[in-house]
């Protein structure tokens, strides 16, 4: 190669191009190890070619004789209902910084982040801690197990439905993390819940209960379940096929977590027409916002369905 066929191809290389630049407030995650990632799909892709007999074998449970469980238990719900009851109080008469406020704390930090990471990571962390059940159960009593019958199709989707609408909130909303707002919100939700249960019993909570229907999901995957102990995953392998609706909720969370990291990058302010270096708020981009989460999860939940229909033809 001459001197002037290698100018020629470095000017190419440095001819200027578009670049697209990434969100800056989660930018932090492209400095996470990707070891972990690397090593967790190259043992999905073995798994997937061994015996089903032998995987089974692997993904096999041990049981653990732990005595007392019941009463501590229901001690833990009662606590935690308690001490959510507090929270919610304190998001109405406590301080207006939200970082200084147990509400947006407690839900965004505590349950939202560390709660689930570890009820998939490390145990059913959810079946002691989840601040509704104690107050479904007297409902429940109370109304004599439910004064309707619960449609078991309607209730899984109405768990999608509440999942979008949590969604839309955590996204779109202009002040998700503002006390008094989030306390509302959540002080809805819990009246909503509580009806739900009355008038279905205490069946709402694991088919309908958007949290519940989240933690039962992650569930599947955590080592420490039911008084049994295996590798992550052992008990989606030894359950039960998934419902039509636990499928649209699993793809649904995929999604809303896919248009997370999408919202308020350059590209999605680009779509919509908006400077970022002149960003008008969350106020001004509700609509589109939401659009754009409902676009978004409406295509991926069509492109499972394709592919699973060719895979079936």
């Amino acid at each position: 190669m001459n001197l002037r066929s290698l100018f020629l191809v470095i000017s190419l290389l440095c001819a200027p191009v578009a670049a697209r630049a990434h969100v800056s407030e989660q930018g932090f995650v492209l400095l996470l190890p990707t070891g972990a990632y690397t090593a967790a799909g190259t043992v999905t892709v073995f798994a997937t070619v061994v015996p089903a007999v032998g995987m089974r074998r692997v993904f096999g449970a041990v049981r653990l004789p732990v005595p007392g469980l019941h009463a501590a238990r229901r001690l833990c719900l009662f606590l935690s209902f308690l001490l959510f009851v507090f929270m919610v109080s304190e998001g109405w008469t406590g301080s207006r910084d939200p970082l200084k406020n147990a509400l947006p704390l407690g839900f965004w930090t505590v349950i939202w982040i560390g709660v689930v990471s570890v009820q998939g990571a490390v145990f059913d962390i959810w079946r002691w801690i989840n601040p509704l059940a104690w107050p479904a159960e007297q409902v429940a009593r109370i109304s004599g197990g439910g004064l309707l019958r619960l449609p078991e199709r309607g209730a899984g989707f109405a768990g999608c439905a509440l999942f979008l609408l949590f969604g839309a909130f955590l996204l779109a909303d202009p002040a998700p993390a503002d006390p008094a707002r989030l306390a509302a919100v959540v002080a809805g939700y819990c009246a909503l819940t509580l009806g739900a249960v009355a008038l279905f019993g205490r069946r709402w909570m694991v088919r309908g209960e958007v949290f519940t229907v989240l933690m039962r999901v992650y569930r599947g995957v955590t080592p420490l379940a039911a008084r049994r102990a295996g590798l992550w995953g052992w008990r989606a392998a030894r359950g039960r096929r998934p419902t039509l609706a636990i499928a649209v909720f699993i793809a649904l969370l995929l999604g809303t977590g896919s248009f997370d990291g999408l919202n308020e990058t350059f590209l999605w302010l680009g779509v919509l027409g908006v400077n970022p270096l002149e960003f008008p708020g969350r106020s001004a981009v509700v609509v589109p916002t939401i659009a754009g989460l409902l676009v978004l999860n409406a295509a991926l939940v069509a492109a499972y369905a394709v592919c699973i229909w060719l895979g079936l033809r």
